[in-house]
């Protein structure tokens, strides 16, 4: 796709996934977690693949340097998905488009929804535009929380959400895409007044909001898609899935 860069959260520990070892290469059905994104990334043709990498990188590095023109970004501490982003602000310096974030444990991702989320987005010329999910239960995701007109307002991480906003069902996916200058103009601004102590990149709909910035919520029609694995439990649910779709295709 043209005038889109993709970056990708890869920095982890899987420390709910029974060792020491970086969450994204851990396997379902023998391929690296981060492998069946990929193949969703390239099938787009990105102008820009960048992988954020930290703990134990050169493992991530090393299994990652099949895939052709990745570019790594080093995130030495790991204080949370804004600090994260926004170490890939001096390698995009070069960049004019828009940059779409994704969840390396988020392997599932189909590419029609990445198309539609991209078309939605630059038609309605967004400065950010969010995947969510509606699920019956919501467990500890964030939250989305909608305007009376139904745009994004803000999302919220279930720590730091009332009672009423851990009630709503639509959750963040963690997969945004936003304009470059939006993103990279406001990200400084993103502290850590929050439970986890962390910079939090779901913080940017509220300041873009601020700013008076459209900020948008599209739901993936599959809440599987959008399933993040932190755990043995939601690696075997992983695996079910995969050979679930692997029949019906």
């Amino acid at each position: 796709m043209k005038e889109l860069a993709v970056v990708i959260l890869a920095a982890g520990k899987g420390k709910r996934m029974g060792g020491e070892y970086p969450k994204v290469l851990f396997q379902i059905k023998g391929k690296p977690i981060i492998y069946y994104l990929l193949e969703t990334v390239y099938a787009l043709a990105p102008e820009r693949v960048i992988v954020v990498v930290g703990f134990m990188h050169n493992k991530v590095e090393q299994f990652l340097s099949s895939f052709p023109d990745i570019e790594f970004v080093y995130q030495s501490r790991l204080l949370g998905t804004a600090d994260a982003v926004s170490r890939t602000k001096e390698i995009l310096s070069d960049f004019d488009g828009d940059i779409l974030v994704l969840c390396g444990d988020v392997p599932f991702i189909e590419e029609t929804t990445i198309r539609e989320l991209v078309r939605l987005h630059r038609e309605n010329r967004a400065a950010a535009t969010v995947l969510s999910a509606v699920l019956p239960d919501a467990k500890e995701y964030g939250r989305i929380i909608r305007t009376p007109s139904g745009e994004l307002e803000r999302i919220v991480e279930f720590k730091d959400a009332t009672e009423n906003e851990q009630a709503v069902r639509e959750i963040n996916s963690g997969i945004m895409i936003f304009k470059k200058g939006d993103l990279f103009d406001n990200i400084d601004n993103i502290n850590i007044n929050n439970a986890q102590g962390e910079r939090y990149l779901t913080d940017m709909i509220g300041l873009l909001k601020a700013a008076g910035k459209r900020t948008l919520a599209y739901p993936a029609s599959d809440p599987m898609e959008v399933l993040g694995i932190n755990s043995p439990d939601e690696l075997f649910l992983a695996e079910s899935y995969l050979s679930e779709r692997s029949c019906k295709k």
